[in-house]
């Protein structure tokens, strides 16, 4: 993995009153090849969904905090590694997609 990762996806669309919003999970990710670590960022966050302009991204109190993962690991395994974090980040968002709608009785 000579360049960047970067990945996101959609988790979750839902009508709030404030319009329409997307539950979406991110990785940033780059290998650093002389210390031979990968080095990614992990966040999630709703974006509301404009269709006349800039998207608006906001945080609620129920999401994941984001994380920071270093992990030493060798060159041709970086872009698996890359993937397999990412995997199990949106694995931790949907479960807590699946609790906060568990709790709010919208199951």
């Amino acid at each position: 993995m000579n360049r960047p990762f970067y990945s996101s996806e959609i988790l979750q669309t839902q009508s709030r009153p404030e319009g329409e919003t997307e539950t979406a999970a991110t990785i940033d990710a780059h290998f650093d090849a002389d210390s031979h670590r990968l080095h990614a960022h992990l966040d999630c966050f709703l974006r509301r969904v404009n269709v006349a302009g800039k998207d608006l991204e906001f945080r609620e109190p129920w999401l994941p905090s984001a994380q920071n993962a270093s992990e030493g690991v060798d060159p041709e395994e970086a872009g698996g590694l890359a993937h397999d974090l990412f995997h199990r980040w949106v694995a931790k968002v949907r479960n807590a997609i699946a609790a906060r709608a568990e709790s709010s009785g919208s199951v």
